[in-house]
């Protein structure tokens, strides 16, 4: 089979099952995974198809939300060293967080657990269910309508619950951002985080660099909101500039 057959054959297998891992399309396609894999990434590159931790998922757009847990296993390795390093520059015992329900946010969970006298503010629930043996952390958790396909909160409850609070740290992620602007591709999220930027005294955007430079059709913010933005590799000279002096870049 030639690789533009195998190509039309890959899409036509994601178009019907969304995702599937690098070994069962090995089976589907009767060639070697090593071949799935050089395909995959000639696919990826095309903006079809977008690799995740042991298989594939489809791309549709940039205004698409994936589901909780293909963000999970996407980028894992990065967003592990934001946390890590976030953890050191920011956590600290007596304070007060907002904590989105982003994949990447919910790494930091751990290293929070190392503190005492913490409280977290959230709408989501695997947050709070992941805090629910430590004495030392207290979780108010919102309540609202629960999102199809994640552990995530949201409607006019959740809005409402946020506004009645003020917290000393934000930690949040994003789909997307560039130097004006930080994106979602979805409004509910949008405006629930809109409401943390609003209503927390130090603002920390943790985002791998794979969401530099690109957009989604909502803009929740302004990036130079942020107080920080901690990455995983250095971003150009000319964005970090961009945001001084009002939000400084931290990628070690």
């Amino acid at each position: 089979m030639i690789p533009e057959e195998r190509y039309k054959k890959i899409k036509d297998i994601l178009n019907e099952e969304k995702t599937i891992s690098i070994s069962n399309l090995s089976k589907k396609m009767y060639v070697s995974e090593s071949t799935i894999r050089r395909d995959v990434d000639y696919l990826e590159n095309s903006g079809f198809l977008l690799k995740i931790r042991g298989g594939v998922t489809l791309v549709s757009n940039n205004n698409t939300e994936y589901p909780s847990f293909v963000r999970k296993l996407k980028n894992v390795n990065e967003k592990q060293y934001i946390v890590k390093t976030a953890s050191k520059y920011f956590l600290k015992d007596d304070s007060s967080i907002f904590l989105d329900d982003s994949s990447t946010v919910n790494l930091l969970n751990p290293y929070i657990e190392n503190h005492s006298q913490i409280v977290i503010i959230t709408n989501s629930i695997d947050t709070a269910l992941s805090f629910n043996s430590n004495k030392n952390i207290r979780v108010l958790l919102s309540g609202g309508r629960l999102k199809l396909n994640s552990s995530s909160l949201y409607g006019v409850q959740v809005y409402d619950f946020l506004n009645s609070f003020y917290s000393d740290y934000l930690f949040t992620s994003c789909k997307y951002l560039d130097e004006k602007n930080v994106y979602e591709s979805d409004e509910n999220l949008s405006e629930i985080k809109r409401i943390m930027v609003k209503n927390s005294t130090k603002k920390i955007l943790l985002a791998d660099s794979s969401k530099f430079y690109k957009k989604s059709f909502i803009s929740t913010c302004q990036t130079r909101e942020f107080d920080y933005i901690v990455t995983d590799k250095k971003p150009e000279d000319k964005f970090i500039k961009s945001l001084k002096p009002f939000t400084k870049v931290i990628w070690e």
